[in-house]
């Protein structure tokens, strides 16, 4: 099997196990989280296998897929008022920009998607009263920064903080 049949299969094993995690919510909750928690690794990780190894995807691309991933299962988490899998969506959703293997550190796109992510955070709190998630998208926005700190260019610095202050 060559490389774009082993990522077809990946992206199609990690939907499948997605869906039958969100038909299982009906009778087994528990077990559905593990089942859309699964699919959605598989669904990523094949998205960076497929990005880093083979370079199928753009890192524009790769990231749109994962975030929609991690939307499914934020989703999820809303329909079903699941807390732990709020919790997951929104970490999967971090960790989305480090899994892009971009060859370019566009800093001043990171704080942006990061803004972005803050305001689903809040209404995925608002919804559901899940205040965790504030400090867990503010811990991935900390963490971020630290790097953003390395880097070269004051002024893409400079910008970055400022989008991070709002």
């Amino acid at each position: 099997i060559g490389p774009m049949g082993r990522i077809t299969m990946g992206l199609l094993a990690g939907a499948v196990l997605m869906v039958v995690g969100f038909i299982r919510y009906k009778t087994h909750p528990q077990q559905a989280d593990i089942f859309l928690v699964l699919g959605a690794g598989v669904t990523i990780l094949t998205t960076f296998a497929a990005r880093s190894l083979y370079g199928y995807f753009t890192p524009l691309s790769a990231l749109a897929l994962m975030v929609v991933v991690s939307a499914f299962v934020a989703g999820a988490s809303i329909l079903y008022n699941r807390r732990p899998l709020a919790t997951i969506s929104l970490i999967l959703i971090g960790l989305a920009p480090f899994l892009t293997a971009s060859p370019t550190n566009d800093i001043l796109g990171l704080f942006m998607y990061f803004g972005v992510l803050l305001v689903a955070t809040a209404i995925l709190s608002v919804l559901r009263d899940y205040p965790e998630l504030s400090i867990t998208a503010a811990l991935f926005l900390w963490f971020y920064s630290i790097i953003a700190l390395d880097m070269r260019g004051s002024g893409i610095r400079d910008t970055a903080f400022l989008i991070e202050c709002f």
